[in-house]
């Protein structure tokens, strides 16, 4: 190998062979940093990017969403701000299925509203954060 050349090593993770990711990174979907152009960006390179949706404003995610052509690009809430307004929730499930990060409170109805939405089943996700949620408390 020349020495102007460096080895490429994949490092595999669980949320890479999940997400089909090459690299571990996740784009936070903070406002205002987390635009369009950005999160396409970061999955240009195979890294899961995620619009910002942050406190539901439909009208800016709107105009956001519009900019992405990829169908690899997912987004992200505060979980109450989509609570709010849920066509919203329907919004994002039709354009950015990828991925979905919800945050800032508990993430079960809004999450299993949108696994009803999109047909499945609700209790693999919900098993899971019971786990999740069992684990940190006895931490």
């Amino acid at each position: 190998m020349a020495a102007n050349q460096r080895e490429t090593v994949m490092i595999g993770t669980q949320l890479t062979k999940f997400f089909d990711l090459e690299h571990p990174i996740i784009l936070a979907p903070m406002t205002p940093a987390a635009s369009a152009d950005l999160s396409a960006a970061v999955a240009t390179v195979r890294g899961s990017g995620l619009l910002d949706g942050g406190y539901g404003d439909r009208s800016l995610f709107e105009a956001e969403a519009a900019k992405i052509t990829r169908n690899d690009v997912g987004c992200g809430f505060i979980t109450w701000s989509v609570a709010q307004q849920p066509g919203l929730l329907d919004f994002v499930i039709d354009r950015h299925p990828r991925a979905m990060m919800l945050s800032f409170f508990d993430p079960a109805a809004t999450a299993s509203l949108m696994r009803l939405r999109r047909g499945l089943s609700r209790e693999p996700l919900r098993a899971a954060f019971m786990r999740r949620r069992e684990g940190q408390r006895s931490e």
